[in-house]
This record gives structure tokens, C-alpha cells and sequence, in this order.
């Protein structure tokens, strides 16, 4: 019964990504710059982890989150990234609103309280977000798996 919620979630969360209002016209005269309509999205903490542990958003679009704790103890939702850190304790909710970049990214969130709690939010194309984070986390480690072995060729 959850997985069957979580997919409803998903996917009336994706109904707004498509940039139609149901009047076939894409929400273009709601919005002139043809930005995505804010996504709404639930995110539950339970039994340690994230329902749903990740979800799709537009390039440079309005997430408004709801964070409902069904779990015994205080969790958080914390994406340093988006400058968002709210927490709820047991058996409440809490919300944020915050905008994501305007580039296909992985965003990254935990639970300050609990870091093995995760989950991320792909931003814009999912594909080149993740190519863009293996991208960027190379850089940051100083990957040389693309320099040439020192050894080859001996």
C-alpha cells in the first residue's frame, strides 16, 4: 500500500513537470517566462529512512516540501546545497520551500540527526545530472583514472 502511495506521489509530482495546466496551453499565461509550476512533494521520515528517498524536479523550479515524521524521534531534511535544514519531530510535520539550480544536478539530502538517512533530487535531465555529478566529484577528488598509467607500456 505505501509503494503504491509513493508511486501516486511520484507521479502527480511529475503531472507539473510537464508544464501543462490542463488547459493545453503549458501554463504559459500563468507564467510569460514558461518557468515550471512549483512542484509539491511529501517526503516521509519512518523507520530510519526516506519515502521517497528521491525525486525528479525541472531546472530552476519551486519545490514546496512538506516533511512529515511518522517515525518515534526528531529527523531532519537537510540540503545544504538548496540552503534548506528543517526538522519535525515525532509525529509532526514542518515545511520549506526552496528553488533548485538552473543546471542538471544531483542534490543531495540527509538527516542531520541520522546520516545514514539519504536521499537525492534530480534536478532537470536525470541522465546528465548524474553524468554531472560523477563530473564534479571527480574534479573534487582529483580522479586521475583518465591520466595514463606510469607503468604502461613497460
Amino acid at each position: 500500500m505505501k509503494v503504491s502511495h509513493i508511486v501516486v506521489v511520484i507521479l502527480l509530482g511529475g503531472a507539473p513537470l510537464a508544464g501543462c495546466d490542463g488547459d493545453g496551453n503549458g501554463g504559459a499565461e500563468n507564467d510569460p517566462r514558461g518557468a515550471p509550476e512549483d512542484l509539491e512533494l511529501t517526503v516521509t521520515a519512518d523507520d530510519l529512512r526516506f519515502q521517497p528517498a528521491s525525486f525528479r524536479a525541472e531546472r530552476d523550479q519551486e519545490v514546496d516540501l512538506t516533511f512529515t515524521n511518522d517515525d518515534t524521534t526528531t529527523h531532519a531534511f537537510t540540503a545544504e546545497e538548496v540552503s534548506v535544514d528543517i526538522e519535525a519531530a515525532a509525529g509532526t510535520s514542518n515545511t520549506a520551500a526552496f528553488n533548485v539550480p538552473d543546471e542538471d544536478v544531483v542534490i543531495e539530502w540527509t538527516c542531520r540527526f541520522h546520516p545514514g538517512m539519504r536521499g537525492q533530487i534530480f534536478v532537470g535531465d536525470p541522465q546528465e545530472a548524474v553524468e554531472n555529478e560523477a563530473q564534479h566529484l571527480a574534479q573534487r577528488s582529483g580522479d586521475r583514472s583518465r591520466a595514463p598509467s606510469p607503468t604502461k607500456g613497460l
